[in-house]
């Protein structure tokens, strides 16, 4: 995976005390799977789990062109995609009585509109981190030239709430 469940805490606000390995990490696999790979390329994706360190402007973001345009990172738009991804999930348990949702004394269930919601925009930002990645692959021939063939456009339109 190219980021951990700190990363999400960067950009999201996520409790502390979640376990991370049962909640967190399946949907940063996900996210890194179904929403990055196919944008940038299986061979790309690869090169950069293995060999960060050749792209640390692509991974964390910075100016590029003569400062003249930016790139948030890919680090940043997996966080975020990751993120949208478990704020749907994150309550929801599969128990033997059946799938349930987690409630608590001391919280107040949000309505499904409002948790649609809030997904879909960290998606939004996600996918327009991820559009500048692809922006900066394309441009930036000298760190990623023989990925250039790779990079993919996907177009997610969301249908009814």
């Amino acid at each position: 995976m190219l980021i951990t469940a700190d990363d999400i805490r960067k950009h999201r606000s996520v409790s502390l005390n979640l376990d991370d390995e049962k909640r967190l990490l399946t949907y940063i696999d996900e996210a890194e799977k179904l929403d990055i790979m196919p944008v940038i390329g299986v061979e790309l994706y690869k090169d950069l789990h293995d060999n960060p360190q050749n792209h640390d402007l692509l991974l964390n973001g910075g100016y590029y062109d003569g400062e003249k345009r930016y790139c948030i990172g890919i680090k940043a738009a997996d966080a975020l995609l990751s993120y949208a991804r478990f704020i749907l999930n994150n309550s929801v348990n599969a128990t033997p009585f059946g799938v349930q949702r987690k409630n608590a004394l001391d919280s107040e269930s949000v309505d499904d509109k409002t948790l649609y919601r809030h997904s879909n925009e960290a998606k939004n930002v996600g996918m327009a981190y991820l559009q500048q990645c692809v922006d900066f692959i394309t441009f930036n021939t000298n760190s990623c030239g023989q990925h250039k063939k790779e990079i993919h456009q996907r177009k997610i339109r969301v249908i009814g709430e």
